[in-house]
């Protein structure tokens, strides 16, 4: 599968800058750990995804993480339409 890396990557560093802005609010270190896990997750994406081409990981992985993101954030997320229709994005 051909796609722009380059959309990828600044999407998924989108959200990663985003997620540390609302690391930085965070008070409760349960909460920060948590959150400093789906930092760590969705940062390992970008190797698979931008250096490799992965498809599995950008049609199924991404999604469901940035999903899981958005919902326990409760706010949308910085990320481009483009992005969101190659990924089928709900």
């Amino acid at each position: 599968m051909d796609f722009d890396r380059h959309l990828v990557r600044s999407n998924i560093e989108a959200v990663l800058a985003f997620l540390i802005e609302k690391i930085q609010e965070i008070e409760g270190r349960g909460l920060l750990e948590y959150y400093q896990e789906l930092f760590v997750d969705l940062k390992n994406l970008i190797e698979p995804i931008c250096e490799y081409g992965s498809a599995k990981h950008l049609m199924m992985v991404l999604p469901d993480r940035l999903l899981d993101i958005e919902k326990e954030l409760g706010c949308p997320l910085p990320i481009s339409e483009e992005l969101k229709k190659l990924i089928h994005y709900p």
